[in-house]
């Protein structure tokens, strides 16, 4: 990982932990798990409970969050988030977190089901929307945000000189 791409882990994991806060965020629900780097933020910014989907099991993301001593507030669903967002209760969540597949059918479906698990006022992050090979994000995005009549801002990171990655925050 260069040091690119951990100046925009960093910025993203601010961003989450500002938002988090900020919302006073008890409970949330993130999609896609990897290097651990939202996970822990999320623990971070929510007195509460994260759980976190993902299709792969990352080891070093377990041992992060024990390193953090947040075991006890942290849920690992392994499993494709196709399948496990339906089974979450309705309007549980103050924050979700969304960084999974980036195929425009998952991010459509994970958005959907965002929305229905957010309680009301929650706020919805979608990594990777300014991405120059997330267009599948940027595009079912936009398309929730139409359709739902939601408000958007952007939150910018800069990896390398070229490229643009980005957080959108939508809320209803």
């Amino acid at each position: 990982m260069g040091a690119g791409r951990l100046a925009t882990l960093e910025q993203v994991a601010g961003l989450i932990v500002k938002v988090a806060s900020e919302n006073k965020c008890q409970d949330a629900l993130e999609v896609g798990v990897h290097w651990a780097y939202s996970t822990r933020a999320l623990l971070k910014g929510c007195t509460h409970h994260v759980t976190s989907i993902d299709n792969h099991f990352y080891p070093y993301a377990v041992t992060r969050v024990e390193e953090d001593d947040a075991s006890d507030r942290w849920t690992y669903i392994v499993e494709d988030s196709l399948t496990a967002m339906p089974k979450e209760k309705d309007e549980i969540y103050d924050l979700v977190f969304i960084d999974g597949a980036h195929d425009y059918d998952h991010v459509y479906s994970d958005l959907t089901n965002a929305l229905r698990i957010l309680k009301p006022g929650g706020v919805l992050l979608v990594d990777d929307y300014l991405h120059e090979k997330g267009g599948d994000v940027r595009k079912a995005t936009d398309e929730i945000v139409s359709q739902h009549n939601l408000s958007m801002k952007i939150h910018p990171a800069i990896h390398e000189p070229t490229q643009m990655f980005g957080v959108a925050e939508l809320s209803k």
